[in-house]
This record gives C-alpha cells, sequence and structure tokens, in this order.
C-alpha cells in the first residue's frame, strides 16, 4: 500500500498573467495546497513564464506544468524555459505531459510514432537534459518529477516504466466540447492505476483530477446544478465518475480516503474552480490528513449561536487577542472567515488555532488604512465565498503613552490611520456588499476609552470617540436596509495591548492607568479575549436582530462607576 499523505494540487488556467494571476498563486499557497499547476494548449501563451513569476510570488508550493503538450511544442524549444523555472523556485518544478483527444485529432505531429511514443521521446529528452547531456542547462534538482496524464495501454505502460506520476484523464464518457475537466468512467480508471501499480509499486504516485460537485446537504439541488453545467452527460454518469466527489465535508474526505484504500491515489488535481470551492477543498485537505472536524449538522445538534452556522465573516485585526478570540467563536460556531491583519506571522497563528474549529478559513495580510488593501479582503471574501454576513471592523492601535503637549504628531496621524480611517475604509467597501444582499451585521470595535478620558493616550481616546460616531452614522443610514451596525467597548482585557499600554505608564498609580483603573473595576479582575468573542458573536446572530446603533461595554461595570 502507498503510504504517501495526501497532495492536493490546483489548476489555475494562465491567460495574460499579470498581478490578478499572481494573487491566485499566492492564494493557493496561502490555502495550504501543495502543488500549483498551470494548463497549456495550442490557444494560449506557454505557462512557463507564468510559473517562473510565481517562482518569486510564492515559496513553498511545487509547480506544474499541467500539461505540456510536446505535439505543439518540442522539448528543445523548452528545456531552457523549464530549467530557468526549476532554478527561481529552488527546486519545485513537476513537469506534466499529455496530450488531449480533441487535440489530437487536430494535430498531425504525432505522425507514425504515436501518442505513446511521442511522449517517450520527450521523457528520454528530458532525462537527457537533466543529466546535463547535450543541452547545456542545469537543473536546481537532480531529476524534476515528471507527471504522465492519458489513458489507454501503451500510455498506461509508458507510465508505470518512467513517469514519476501518473493521471488519467482524457477517457470522456461520450465526445463533448463543454468546457471544464473531463469525466471519465471508473472502469477505465480503475484498471489503468492497477495496471500501473502492478508494474511500479509504489514508485509511481498515483494521481485523480478532482471535481468537486457540493459541499452541502442537498443532493438534489446539486444534480439539478450538474444537469445544467454538463448536459451531454446523466447524472448517474457524473456520479459515477472517479472525478466527482460530492457530499458534505466529512462524506468526501471519506471518499478520498476510499479511492487511496482501494486504487492508491494520493494526488488529487482539483480543476478550475471558484475560491469558494478552493476553500471547501482545503477542508477536504484537513479532513483527509488529521480527520473532519466542521460539520454543520453537529453544530446544529449542540445547539450553535443562532444564525451563524454557514455564515461569513470578516474579522480584521484577527492576528490580535481579541480578534483571534473572536474569529475563534464564529468559526466554532460555524460560520467561515476571512481573516485580515498587517502582521503575517500572528495572523498565520490566528490561522493554526483557527484549524481546531475545522472552520474554512481565508487569510489577507494587508494594512486597514490602505484603500487598496480594504478592497483586496473585501474582493478576497466574495471571491472565496461570494458574499460577507458578519463584519468585525476591529483593527485598531494604542499609540504611545505621552501628555498632549508632547504627543508626536506622526504618532497622533498614525493611531487615526488605523483607529479611524481604518474603521471607515471598511465601512465603505463592506456595507455595499450587505446593502446588495439586503442583510449583514457590522460590529466596530470601540473602547472603554470612547466613552470617558484617560491620560496620557490622546490619541488613542480621540480616535475610538470618532468609532462610535462612525458606527451611529453607519447605523441610522443602513438600518432600514436590513444591515445592522453596532460597536462593542471592551474595557481592560487580557491582551498584549492592555499589557504594553500598563508597562508604558511611568507611574502606575496614576488615575488613568489600565492597572489602576482595576481598583474601580467593580469585578475587579481583568477579561478574557474569549469574553468579548461570546459578545461578538452576539451581535453576528439572530439573537441581535432588533439591535443596532448601539454599543456593548465589556468592561466588568468600570463604566456604571465613572
Amino acid at each position: 500500500m502507498d503510504a504517501r499523505p495526501f497532495r492536493f494540487g490546483v489548476s489555475v488556467p494562465f491567460v495574460g498573467g499579470g498581478r490578478e494571476w499572481l494573487e491566485k498563486a499566492r492564494v493557493v499557497e496561502e490555502l495550504g495546497y501543495d502543488v500549483l499547476l498551470v494548463g497549456d494548449n495550442p490557444g494560449v501563451q506557454a505557462p512557463l513564464p507564468a510559473l517562473a513569476a510565481a517562482a518569486a510570488a510564492t515559496s513553498r508550493i511545487r509547480l506544474s506544468t499541467y500539461v505540456l503538450n510536446p505535439a505543439v511544442r518540442p522539448v528543445s524549444m523548452l528545456v531552457h524555459e523549464l530549467a530557468t523555472v526549476d532554478r527561481l523556485s529552488d527546486g519545485r518544478l513537476e513537469i506534466g505531459l499529455g496530450l488531449g483527444n480533441r487535440q489530437l485529432d487536430e494535430l498531425t505531429q504525432v505522425g507514425a510514432e504515436g501518442r505513446a511514443g511521442l511522449l517517450q521521446r520527450v521523457i528520454s529528452e528530458l532525462r537527457d537534459a537533466f543529466a546535463g547531456r547535450g543541452s547545456g542547462v542545469a537543473f536546481a534538482q537532480e531529476a524534476p518529477p515528471i507527471v504522465v496524464a492519458g489513458v489507454g495501454p501503451r500510455l498506461v505502460e509508458l507510465a508505470a516504466a518512467q513517469a514519476d506520476v501518473f493521471l488519467v484523464s482524457g477517457a470522456s464518457p461520450r465526445p463533448t466540447n463543454v468546457v471544464g475537466p473531463s469525466l471519465f468512467d471508473l472502469p477505465t480508471a480503475e484498471r489503468s492505476y492497477r495496471r500501473v501499480r502492478e508494474v511500479a509499486g509504489d514508485r509511481v504516485e498515483l494521481a485523480s483530477g478532482l471535481q468537486v460537485l457540493a459541499i452541502t446537504e442537498n443532493r438534489r439541488g446539486v444534480a439539478e446544478e450538474v444537469r445544467t453545467t454538463q448536459p451531454h452527460l446523466t447524472v448517474d454518469e457524473i456520479l459515477a465518475s472517479p472525478k466527482v466527489a460530492i457530499g458534505t465535508v466529512t462524506e468526501i474526505a471519506q471518499q478520498l480516503r476510499d479511492r487511496r484504500d482501494q486504487l492508491g491515489i494520493s494526488y488529487f488535481i482539483v480543476g478550475e474552480a471558484s475560491m469558494h470551492e478552493l476553500v471547501a477543498v482545503r477542508e477536504l485537505l484537513k479532513a483527509g490528513r488529521r480527520g473532519a472536524r466542521w460539520d454543520r449538522r453537529r453544530l446544529r445538534e449542540r445547539g450553535a449561536v443562532k444564525g451563524l452556522v454557514g455564515k461569513v465573516a470578516v474579522v480584521t485585526g484577527a492576528g490580535g487577542g481579541i480578534g483571534r478570540a473572536a474569529s475563534v467563536a464564529l468559526g466554532g460556531e460555524g460560520a467561515s472567515l476571512v481573516l485580515v491583519d498587517i502582521d503575517a506571522l500572528a495572523l498565520a497563528e490566528s490561522e493554526k488555532v483557527l484549524g481546531e474549529t475545522g472552520a474554512p478559513v481565508v487569510c489577507v495580510c494587508g494594512d486597514v488604512s490602505r484603500s487598496e488593501d480594504v478592497q483586496r479582503y473585501v474582493g478576497a471574501a466574495l471571491e472565496a465565498f461570494g458574499r460577507i454576513d458578519v463584519f468585525f471592523n476591529n483593527a485598531g492601535v494604542e499609540g504611545p503613552v505621552a501628555d498632549l503637549v508632547d504627543y508626536a504628531e506622526e504618532e497622533f496621524d498614525r493611531v487615526f490611520a488605523t483607529n479611524v480611517r481604518g474603521v471607515f475604509l471598511g465601512l465603505k467597501y463592506v456595507l455595499p456588499v450587505m446593502l446588495a444582499q439586503g442583510s449583514g451585521s457590522v460590529i466596530n470595535t470601540a473602547s472603554l476609552a470612547s466613552h470617558v478620558g484617560f491620560t496620557r493616550t490622546a490619541g488613542y481616546v480621540a480616535s475610538k470617540h470618532s468609532v462610535l460616531g462612525l458606527t451611529r452614522t453607519a447605523a441610522a443610514e443602513v438600518g432600514g436596509r436590513g444591515v445592522r451596525v453596532n460597536a462593542i467597548s471592551p474595557g481592560v482585557i487580557d491582551t498584549r495591548m492592555t499589557r504594553d499600554l500598563a508597562a508604558a505608564f511611568a507611574d502606575a498609580s496614576e488615575g488613568g492607568s489600565p492597572d489602576s483603573i482595576l481598583n474601580a473595576t467593580p469585578l475587579a479582575r481583568k477579561g478574557e479575549p474569549d469574553e468579548v468573542g461570546a459578545v461578538v458573536c452576539f451581535l453576528a446572530s439572530d439573537a441581535a436582530s432588533y439591535v443596532t446603533g448601539a454599543f456593548l461595554t465589556i468592561d466588568g461595570g468600570m463604566l456604571a462607576t465613572r
């Protein structure tokens, strides 16, 4: 039995390249995929320049040509570019080779040697180039893996003898010109996989295309969608294909485990897909490796917060204490998450913590005070999930501790850029999405400092007062159109920000210091981030359907005594 773990690759078509394509490459890596594949056909430019750019844009995922058509471009024309990509990526290149049936009908270059003969010659030329014979080029790897894609006895024998990875493709149940992943019958695939395994043992990795038709409990709705997108096939033909997985996350993960156990398939390649589908398949990756934990039915059975199951939540400042705790709370209640933070390391840590909930997660590293970054995280949410139901507008900074007359102007501007401009831009670009949906809940993070004055924190206090003004204005403008806007006002919460503020006060006994506030707090303790997260979940949920324009203090009773 092949002991390889699951690998997941994403085939992203290269159409013109550019910034948008590179952003997709980065997202594929951020989502935890193992391989980025770039398709090639006679109608588009060679994908190798795109892979070269992806080499600079990514650092972990392998890069694959999926698949080069040697009948169109001889290896002698490509070997230098292949070696360049391999060097730029520090040896992360895989080389996919194959010929589609439609292309074979159109091309005469294949000649008498046939498909298998042509591919065998190409592989031989590649192996010579790897060894430095004749071509004079140097690869970073001793021998980049070769993926052979195809079907038929000769190609199967070729793959068993010379390939590193074998992918069944090109055997459609009936002829079709429909754009999208080709489907093939299960018996043909099983015979091909088993023959490769008989000849090559575990030396050759077995790969399968993967078309996830649904992460849903509504099977009937899926069938109707399939009929409209693949009209030449019956539903039974589609569901019988090994390139199709259907069901909930847990059910599809089991299907993949079955395919690994029965056929030895460990490498699944996702065809051109929406970001929503990529996020869903990423959950299969996690489920296949560690066992699925995110299950909507289980959430309902344990009494998840009303209205959060299946919702999409964007959280800014997600790398900090309150942002991370709120993200975990929302994810634990069944929401899909888009996490935003300027600190990439903190963001990665939050994503790791969110893995414990099993919630679908997309991470966007960006500065909330920059309009282009705000539009980017909104765009990422829409591309991944198609909507935004909850917006926790939380990112903020404390600024320095200094008397007002000594407070540096540039520091004041920096605090306002994040705490006020960041909140404003978030509202500006998220609200149109919610208004178009006719629903949504925004929670802005204000502060106890939004209601009272504290010494030596002029920038922070003034900025947090502004957050309340923005909250009330937005609530008044959109309340009649199905969108609620509220604010939370945390007091002394046990976070990095509070600890840094306490340390920065020269005199801990000064009336405005965080530590001294505890002496006047009825509950006489600091709050915990997860206590704030629980309030965020309430305001995000249907349980708060008649709450808008409000601020909820989470301060242990401090404001009641001021």
